[in-house]
């Protein structure tokens, strides 16, 4: 991967230069700001083997027929048999974040078709997990379908989520359409909508199925909606019952908000009792800075099978989400490590 940082005053002008110099196809890294010049750093990379290449060319004159140029075949290297030492450091370090020895296997099952002839740690952990875990974008994901619900414990990070993701989705020319339910925890309302205010959006409450059949009523269905919830915990039935009342699975989209703090079992626990009809449409990791282990997060993803979105790795609304890539997480359990359970 090419990777390359680039300064600018604001986010909006530094993802400019991003795409400028890179093209759409560039990956958000990292970013930070400096808070004495006011600048913002952000480093991009470019995976060549993600970026479109066209396999048609089209004949000098226009009269006569397109002639299609089909690539001639190149079979793969074969595979690269990994010295067992990299192997046991990639194990060690998913040990070290909490992974079960089952998930370990499981996350390495990918690597006998590794076929880099210098391999390292850290790139046959990226290669094994990007064919486990499904890395992509919230928006993508989201656009232009059912209204999003945020689902997870209290506590995980739901409300900050959503105004993160508003705030990226300003950084790129459109605004989304927020709705909160979350009227029991006190001042949840209050701190989306003082979130909102600054980003100079309108901020929509729902405080129960009549409010927010009217609220979506007149809302356009070509806009993305996103709804903040009340926490939920897996052995609250009532609240559960309150959720599936509120939020239908057949009208609306849910996205599970996890921390890592949040427990694989009772993940599993609360999904189970939702039902299969509320599988989520993917997992977007909060609160990442404040753990040294994100074992539970890729064992919920594995064992739900469910796509990694942003990653949230700082309490900063304007730049607290990652690209999930599965460079970017193998750095990560690189350069983090928990102490062994």
């Amino acid at each position: 991967m090419r990777m390359k940082t680039f300064s600018a005053p604001s986010m909006s002008q530094a993802l400019k230069l991003v795409e400028e110099h890179l093209g759409k196809d560039a990956i958000i890294l990292s970013s930070e700001e400096n808070t004495k010049d006011k600048i913002v750093h952000v480093t991009a990379g470019l995976d060549p083997d993600f970026i479109s290449r066209p396999v048609v060319l089209r004949s000098e004159s226009p009269t006569k027929s397109t002639k299609v140029v089909r690539p001639a075949f190149v079979p793969p290297p074969p595979p690269v048999k990994i010295p067992d030492a990299i192997l046991d450091t990639v194990s060690g370090w998913l040990k070290q974040h909490g992974l079960s020895t089952n998930r370990i296997v499981q996350l390495l099952q990918p690597c006998g078709l590794f076929n880099d002839p210098n391999p390292d740690a850290a790139s046959v952990f990226s290669f094994c997990l990007g064919r486990m875990v499904r890395c992509t974008s919230f928006w993508e994901t989201a656009h232009h379908k059912k209204p999003v619900v945020f689902l997870g414990t209290p506590g995980a990070g739901k409300t900050v989520a959503v105004a993160k993701l508003a705030t990226q989705a300003l950084l790129h020319d459109f605004k989304p359409i927020l709705i909160s339910s979350d009227v029991a925890k006190a001042g949840g309302i209050e701190q989306l909508e003082n979130l909102t205010r600054i980003l100079k959006l309108p901020l929509h409450i729902a405080e129960d199925p009549q409010a927010l059949t009217q609220t979506l009523r007149h809302l356009p269905d070509t806009t993305p909606i996103v709804i903040d919830t009340q926490g939920i915990h897996a052995y609250d039935d009532l609240a559960i019952a309150r959720f599936q009342e509120l939020f239908p699975a057949d009208r609306f989209g849910f996205v599970l908000v996890c921390s890592p703090q949040d427990h694989e079992e009772d993940i599993a626990c609360l999904l189970t009792k939702l039902g299969t009809a509320y599988h989520p449409l993917g997992l977007l990791p909060t609160k990442l800075d404040t753990s040294r282990k994100w074992g539970h997060i890729l064992q919920t993803a594995m064992g739900f099978h469910l796509p990694l979105f942003e990653l949230g790795v700082s309490a900063s609304v304007s730049h607290g989400l990652m690209a999930a890539h599965p460079d970017t997480i193998a750095r990560f359990f690189q350069t983090h490590q928990g102490s062994v359970s």
